[in-house]
């Protein structure tokens, strides 16, 4: 698409949040991305189906083009610019702020994950725009739905420019509620609310491990608690803790907001995490009485939740290295990671990356469920024999 100036909208990222950004406003508006892979021309093998959809869709409709270097030109007199990650707004610095014709007029909106304080610092530096912080509060594998349809809308800045801002949102999303606030609330918003559905994910396996001690029924216990309204059933199930890059980077920028960070609920948080992804390790080194040498140890999953290709923070970083520690060979599998994990783990010879479920348990001698993922959850005692042997299955 040729850029010219009835463009309304700059989407400015190479992050998989500027693509369902620039998709989301293209529903309705024109928009250009700046910096983003080239899905559109080449194809982006690795992203959602949700995500290649959705380009495809605004891409046909002509809603939809990409800029290079070359042409940052072209993008002075466009009215708002949504900058997405943090090459952005390096991209927007180095090729566009010193090109924009009208200042005061062009709206600055940010999705950036700033400790608070950080959406101050950019409304300094580019004080000739009108800057809004927009947080995105988004699940992986629900990211465009997320985007579309918010629990939660925050706005941080000014609130006359907030307001501009959410008229323009308001024709492509649909926001359950919304709040307009300043710069430090929402970025406060955003860290606390990460802190705390990591304290619900921490205090639900602290739990699990009471309930084993005790020879009671996590679920049970789960589900009674899910039932009450002041609860609620989200970020109440027990597992292998948390992982992702959010999560861990949302948990440090709250941690720094005090001056002793270590007395903090959230350092125990982050303590009963760390532990929690050694568990499965733990319960089978005390089955086999440490006796790993030479085993042959299987691992269903790898990727941090249940559909997600991300290993960043995943229990697989605890568990896998102190298996190969032990001189076990590993065989693993996931539906969506395993090329992270082969990019990761693939020069050590012990370990082989399989095709399928079947192809571990085939070669193993005991099983790690380290991600819940569907298909793993409907395997069966028959599907863990292998010539009439059953295999020792270890899970959360």
């Amino acid at each position: 698409m040729l850029l010219d100036k009835t463009l309304q909208i700059a989407v400015i990222g190479d992050s998989e949040e500027a693509w369902l950004l620039a998709c989301v406003l293209a529903t309705l508006h024109r928009v250009v991305l700046v910096g983003g892979k080239p899905v559109i021309a080449n194809g982006w093998r690795n992203a959602p189906p949700e995500l290649q959809h959705c380009v495809q869709v605004a891409n046909e409709q002509g809603r939809l083009g990409l800029c290079a270097a070359e042409n940052a030109n072209a993008l002075s007199v466009v009215p708002y610019y949504f900058i997405a990650d943090a090459h952005g707004l390096d991209y927007f610095e180095m090729h566009i702020a010193a090109q924009i014709t009208v200042p005061a007029v062009s709206y600055l909106v940010h999705s950036i994950a700033t400790p608070v304080g950080g959406s101050a610092g950019i409304a300094s530096r580019f004080a000739h725009c009108n800057t809004v912080h927009l947080p995105l509060f988004t699940r992986e594998g629900q990211r465009l739905n997320d985007l579309m349809q918010p629990d939660l809308l925050v706005l941080g800045g000014q609130a006359a420019c907030c307001a501009q801002v959410l008229t323009l949102l308001q024709t492509v999303v649909t926001a359950k509620t919304t709040h307009v606030v300043n710069y430090a609330a929402a970025e406060l918003i955003r860290i606390s609310l990460m802190a705390f559905l990591a304290t619900r994910v921490s205090f639900v396996n602290e739990l699990a491990n009471i309930t084993v001690a005790m020879g009671v029924d996590i679920r049970a216990v789960e589900r009674a608690l899910k039932s009450d309204r002041r609860i609620g059933e989200h970020y109440l199930e027990s597992g292998v803790g948390f992982g992702g890059e959010k999560f861990f980077d949302a948990l440090k920028d709250y941690q720094q907001l005090f001056a002793y960070p270590e007395q903090t609920l959230i350092h125990t948080v982050a303590n009963i995490n760390t532990r929690q992804q050694e568990v499965l390790f733990q319960k089978l080194w005390r089955h086999y009485d440490g006796e790993l040498h030479g085993m042959h140890i299987g691992i269903l999953g790898g990727a941090y939740k249940p559909g997600s290709s991300s290993i960043v923070h995943s229990a697989l970083h605890k568990t896998l290295p102190a298996l190969l520690a032990q001189f076990a060979k590993v065989a693993i599998y996931d539906p969506q990671a395993n090329a992270q994990i082969q990019a990761s783990y693939g020069q050590y010879s012990a370990l082989t990356v399989c095709a399928t479920a079947a192809d571990v348990i085939a070669q193993c001698d005991a099983v790690l469920v380290l991600t819940a993922w569907p298909e793993f959850n409907a395997l069966t005692a028959a599907d863990f024999a292998v010539a009439g042997k059953q295999r020792p299955v270890f899970k959360c």
